[in-house]
């Protein structure tokens, strides 16, 4: 079910608030703490989100990537994704996704969808 953009108003959130969310969230799917973390695992398979290529993200919207209004869609930029020496920029954005799913996710649409996250 999409998010109603009428409705949603991203919270306001405490840095600690975020660490403290980032720790449970890591601690949760990346338990062994080794380097690199591999967020396209997490995303994928810890979190079953889908990833959706699309041309000219990055030209048209001037982002790497986004998670979608339906919570379980990442779309990345093709032309990126296709591209080695964009991983390490790629795997930032997708991290920064994650962010918004384990922490804006988890506050504030539950509340919005009525249903366990």
């Amino acid at each position: 079910m999409a998010i109603d953009p009428q409705r949603f108003k991203a919270p306001y959130l405490e840095n600690t608030q975020c660490w403290d969310a980032a720790e449970i969230f890591r601690h949760r799917y990346w338990p062994s703490g080794a380097l690199p973390v591999d967020v396209l695992d997490i995303a994928e398979f810890d979190l079953g989100l889908k990833f959706k290529m699309v041309s000219g993200l990055i030209e048209d919207a001037d982002v790497d990537a986004l998670l979608l209004g339906d919570w379980q869609t990442l779309a990345v930029d093709q032309k990126l994704y296709l591209d080695a020496k964009y991983y390490n920029r790629l795997r930032f954005s997708i991290a920064h996704e994650l962010g918004c799913h384990g922490t804006v996710k988890t506050s504030q649409v539950g509340s919005i969808h009525n249903q366990p996250l």
